[in-house]
Formats: structure tokens, sequence, C-alpha cells
């Protein structure tokens, strides 16, 4: 029982970075939507979830089963995303330290450390 209550919360804590990642607000944005930067490569955490960077797209993943997959662009020290349909935005503030990324949705408190595979 442990296990599957274990199990559910990482689920829903993926599925809250997820809509905080592609669902903060509806159109707008503008800008490009070149990714890119610094970030390349997966970055995991000790919880399963993964972030990979390849181009412009970022995959989220749990236990390497792909959750949500958005495009991105970093300005000005953030993270900005949009959904596949373009429809969402959502923005993450991070930094990265060698091979260790620390993400902090907008409108969370919670900060995520994740390391480079």
């Amino acid at each position: 029982m442990k296990k599957t209550i274990k199990i559910l919360g990482i689920i829903a804590l993926v599925a809250v970075i997820g809509f905080t990642v592609i669902a903060c607000n509806k159109g707008g944005g503008g800008g490009s939507s070149g990714g890119g930067g610094k970030l390349s490569g997966t970055y995991v955490n000790d919880m399963g979830v993964s972030y990979t960077f390849s181009g412009n797209k970022i995959s989220i993943a749990l236990n390497g089963e792909t959750m949500s997959e958005v495009t991105y662009e970093i300005k000005d020290g953030k993270i900005f995303t949009t959904s596949e349909d373009g429809d969402a935005t959502g923005e993450i503030t991070y930094s990265l330290k060698g091979n260790e990324l620390t993400i902090i949705p907008i409108g969370s408190s919670v900060e995520m450390v994740f390391i480079k595979k």
C-alpha cells in the first residue's frame, strides 16, 4: 500500500510539473521558438522524473515513459515553454551549475534538482 501511495504521489508531482510547464496562460507569447542555450541532454532526479532537452524541445518523462513534450526557448534566465498545439505557455526559473539543473516552476516554491545523465 505504501508503494502504491508513493507511486501515485510521484505521478501527481509529474502532472503538476507538466501542467505548470505547459499551461500557465493561453495564447500570447510571440518571440522566436529556438531552444538551445546551454541546455542539452537528459537530466534526472531521484524520483524518476527526467527532462530531455533536444533542439528546441523538452520531453518530460517518469521512469522512462514520456508524459509531455513542449517546445522551449531560453530568455532572461528562464525557460519559456509552448505546448505542441501552441495554445498554452509556461515559464520556469532555472540554474545550471556543471551537471546540476535546478528548476522552479513559476507559481511554485518547490525547487527541483536534476543531474545530467
